[in-house]
């Protein structure tokens, strides 16, 4: 290796050490969250001299907070990078622009927001709220913010509610497939998909380190999570035979490293289920920071430890407890009576303990009228996205009106301090010019950016994934390279 060319690799390494250490702000997600708009984010256009209705149209889109400063009392943050767009089919709005958020108070919390819009042609619109207490849990945020009583056009008058999460993409799958029309192939109920429009994993991406003999066609997903390190973890819809782990069970909890991770029956031990029981199924999970495994199962088991029958629709956890049984999960949508235990086929619960999840049939609710079993739910009693919404960038061709919902894991943005990094290794192939960076970590994703200049801009590379390998070809052919890996 030339001398120039080993300078310029140590000097690379050097600059992708230190960018993901912990603690460094250049790369710590505290820094900045995107947030992306949820189900009962709308605009309303108001004429305050004509007497008409006001027009309201549902709300979709992005936006940023950008750290700016704090202060005993209050956390500001810029708002960037406002994309908003609405859904209606009759009227529609384009909204960008930029503003402020704060978030803190001396004796309450309290939140206030100020945006400056364009809003379709208008430039000028200034929309505000006054300081008021936020009504969802940080990071989740909710506020209106409208322009003021003496607009400047009282002919054209907008207000925007803000419903809002940290979210950077959905991964899901769904209980039945479907033929998608932007992929221009099927799409099968063993597919992680991701709300963007593209599949993270196929099947046999899963599977392929199982020795599952004879090579059984897809099965599906029933649960999915991606443990801390970026192991994917996950169960079958039913029973299949591995050369090397032998008989695998639909309600274990499996790696894609290839190795059992729980099985069912140590899932369900802390329970004392009578009689003990073979296998019970596993619908939903999540592996907490502390290792704690929250799960659902498929059939009912009762719980000598406990005294009670657990439900399918109940969230349960390995160490013997009921987090929120099904009645708790559904008690703010005012299910109609008789309807039973529903299921619970996905979650993801929040650190501030909000809950989304889905369930395993379609309900009444007294609020909201037929709640699919495709739709993504909080325990708060709303809708975040509706099943068509999580599939919509995939177009299916199909007729069916909900495709279920089996497997979830959503990617957060961190308001904590960034995933530490143990080791990184950068390795070079003369021929090809190809540079392999691979890391350990603690994260569970992860995204490889690059610039040109170590000041930025960064721009992503790859999506966001659990694999802690990069490859970027032929990139000593580049004039310069820096690199940027951001954990989540």
């Amino acid at each position: 290796m030339s001398r120039h060319r080993a300078v310029y690799l140590r000097l690379l390494l050097a600059l992708i050490a230190a960018c993901v250490a912990p603690g460094v702000s250049v790369c710590s997600a505290q820094n900045q969250l995107s947030y992306t708009l949820l189900e009962g984010s709308t605009l309303t256009e108001d004429c305050t001299i004509c007497g008409r209705p006001p027009l309201i149209v549902p709300l979709s889109g992005t936006f940023r907070l950008v750290f700016r400063e704090q202060n005993p009392l209050f956390t500001t943050y810029d708002v960037q990078e406002i994309r908003f767009r609405s859904s209606g089919e009759v009227f529609t709005y384009v909204v960008t622009g930029d503003g402020t958020y704060e978030v803190g108070g001396e004796v309450a919390l309290e939140q206030r927001m100020q945006l400056k819009a364009q809003i379709n042609d208008r430039h000028d619109v200034e929309l505000k709220s006054d300081y008021v207490r936020p009504q969802r849990v940080w990071p989740m945020m909710e506020i209106d913010v409208r322009e003021p009583d003496d607009p400047p056009n009282p002919l054209q008058v907008f207000y925007i509610h803000i419903v809002a999460a940290p979210v950077r993409e959905i991964w899901f799958s769904t209980s039945e497939g479907f033929t998608s029309d932007t992929l221009k192939r099927p799409v099968s109920s063993g597919e992680l998909l991701s709300h963007l429009g593209r599949v993270v994993k196929k099947y046999l991406d899963l599977v392929g380190k199982l020795g599952i003999m004879p090579i059984v066609p897809d099965v599906g997903l029933d649960a999915f999570d991606i443990a801390p390190g970026g192991e994917v973890l996950f169960s079958l819809e039913q029973d299949v035979h591995s050369e090397t782990l032998g008989h695998l069970q639909h309600g274990d909890l499996l790696s894609d490293r290839g190795r059992v991770v729980r099985t069912n029956q140590e899932l369900t031990s802390a329970f004392s289920p009578q009689p003990p029981a073979p296998d019970v199924g596993l619908d939903a999970v999540q592996m907490m920071d502390d290792g704690e495994i929250l799960f659902s199962i498929e059939e009912e088991l009762f719980s000598e430890t406990l005294g009670v029958m657990l439900r399918p629709g109940d969230l349960l956890s390995d160490k013997g407890v009921i987090v929120r049984s099904n009645e708790e999960l559904l008690a703010n949508f005012k299910p109609v009576e008789g309807q039973g235990d529903v299921g619970l086929d996905a979650i993801h619960v929040w650190p501030g303990r909000e809950i989304w999840f889905s369930t395993g049939v379609t309900f009444q609710s007294k609020t909201l009228g037929a709640v699919g079993e495709g739709d993504l739910l909080s325990d708060g009693g709303w809708i975040v996205f509706r099943n068509h919404e999580l599939l919509q960038h995939f177009r299916p061709l199909d007729y069916l009106g909900d495709f279920g919902l089996d497997s979830l894991f959503i990617v957060i943005e961190r308001y904590v301090a960034a995933p530490s990094t143990r080791k990184i290794e950068l390795e070079v192939d003369e021929g090809s010019g190809d540079v392999r960076i691979e890391w350990l970590s603690d994260g569970r994703v992860f995204q490889v950016e690059r610039a040109d200049d170590p000041r930025g801009p960064y721009v992503a590379v790859a999506p966001i994934s659990p694999q802690q390998v990069y490859i970027d070809a032929a990139a000593l052919s580049k004039k310069k390279s820096f690199y940027r890996i951001r954990g989540w």
